[in-house]
């Protein structure tokens, strides 16, 4: 993970300013599809056994949309197929299964998550990556809103970071209608230097770091 380019990584801060909650996940035993409470969260779950991944599949793989959207997904039936997709290459944050189908989040160039269903078939668990201390220092962001800075103090790292909810909607500032939260935190890191495919810092995995 070198330091002055965008690496695959999700800060903590980020994911637990968030706050989301955790979906339940059921299959049909019939179809292989997700009933309806299996629900692909917008960020990874942090209360589950997150991996690192990667599209294998040649040619455009499209998101598969949730049973929130329509009971009868996700499948491989046209009407559950959406227009973004991902190509060969692309890494991912590997979630729970459902059926055929895994929770996928993805972060762009920006640094906007897109997340959602993907075939398991497309995907190839990426091999356990080293990571050192310094590998954690900069700024990272995840969109325009979010952001946390982390900078070394010896063995320790030190973590600031604010987010906000609706501070790019005029129609929402106008009516003052914004959420704002931040922290500070001082931490040493744990024994681990391994990121595997059954890491307890997902956090590492997927976002965009600046210098």
């Amino acid at each position: 993970m070198p330091r002055h380019h965008r690496p695959s990584a999700v800060p903590a801060g980020l994911v637990l300013l968030a706050a989301l909650a955790t979906p339940a996940f059921a299959q049909d035993a019939r179809t292989g599809a997700a009933k309806p409470s299996a629900i692909c969260p917008d960020l990874p779950d942090l209360g589950g056994t997150l991996r690192r991944a990667r599209v294998v599949a040649e040619g455009r793989v499209a998101f598969v949309r949730s049973a929130d959207a329509d009971p009868a997904c996700p499948s491989l039936a046209p009407a559950c197929r959406e227009k973004a997709f991902l190509v060969a290459g692309n890494g991912v944050i590997r979630g729970a299964s459902s059926g055929a189908f895994a929770c996928a989040n993805y972060v762009g160039a920006t640094g906007q998550i897109r997340s959602g269903w993907l075939p398991e078939r497309v995907l190839a668990d990426d091999a356990p990556a080293t990571v050192g201390l310094d590998d954690w220092i900069g700024t990272w962001m995840s969109g325009p809103e979010q952001t946390v800075t982390i900078r070394r103090k010896g063995e320790r790292l030190v973590l600031s970071g604010t987010a906000s909810y609706g501070t790019q909607d005029p129609e929402r500032v106008k009516r003052g209608a914004i959420n704002m939260g931040s922290f500070e935190a001082e931490l040493a890191p744990d024994s681990q230097d391994t990121l595997g495919p059954t890491a307890t810092r997902p956090w590492c995995l997927a976002s965009a770091r600046t210098r």
